[in-house]
């Protein structure tokens, strides 16, 4: 089937202070264990039933921790005020990796081969991490993090067109943290992005190995439905 990756926008709620943000994140895993109960309850496949029971028993976990946050919250005396332009600037990248984390992960569910999962796994991965430096970043400012889902184009798999397009998207990340280097003047700022932009170097260099592969295994050897023989 085709990965659904679209979400319940209204479902996703941020808060206005830490003791309103444990709160909610207490709900969210209330609502995710409803669900998983409900399923397990609906399905069939014993494989699929001991994977919602594990996860329900991690659910179950989550809930805890955020409840013993939310005991222990001594409330904040006053708010940070906002550091405008920086936040807007750290969301600006933190929606750029989002939408890399996006498109990665579904090429992970389709990919057909191990070097092929193993490749935008490992991308998807390291792109959510960089979203989550860019979040505390954003915390430190007393700012939110722009949470909402970006654009995104997902095709089924990995194609020579599809690879050049990825390509090209860590290559437009890597020049977007080179220019904001040179534009930020907190230090601390420009060693996170140089960092960063060295990894979508890496990243879009990896890509190219890929299809440099797929180009080589292909040559000469496709027949009209796009397959070889082995």
């Amino acid at each position: 089937g085709k990965v659904s990756l679209k979400r319940v926008e209204e479902a996703i709620k941020v808060g206005e202070s830490w003791s309103e943000m444990l709160k909610n994140d207490v709900d969210a895993e209330e609502e995710a264990i409803r669900i998983y109960m409900r399923q397990l309850e609906e399905v069939k496949d014993d494989s699929v039933k001991r994977l919602l029971d594990r996860i329900i028993n991690d659910e179950m976990r989550h809930k805890s921790e955020f409840e013993e946050l939310l005991r222990g919250l001594k409330e904040e005396k006053g708010k940070e005020k906002p550091a405008g332009k920086e936040v807007e600037l750290l969301n600006e990248l933190l929606q750029k990796e989002y939408k890399l984390v996006l498109d990665h992960l579904y090429h992970f569910f389709h990919s057909r081969t191990w070097e092929e999962k193993d490749t935008s796994l490992d991308i998807a991965i390291e792109s959510m991490f960089h979203m989550g430096l860019l979040g505390e970043e954003i915390g430190k400012r007393g700012g939110f993090p722009n949470l909402s889902l970006p654009r995104t184009l997902h095709t089924k798999g990995y194609s020579p067109e599809e690879l050049l397009r990825d390509i090209s998207e860590e290559e437009r990340a890597k020049n977007l943290y080179g220019e904001k280097v040179r534009e930020v003047r907190d230090e601390e700022l420009k060693k996170l992005f140089s960092w960063i932009e060295k990894h979508e170097e890496y990243h879009a260099g990896r890509l190219s190995e890929l299809l440099g592969r797929m180009k080589r295994f292909t040559v000469g050897g496709l027949d009209e439905g796009g397959h070889k023989d082995t």
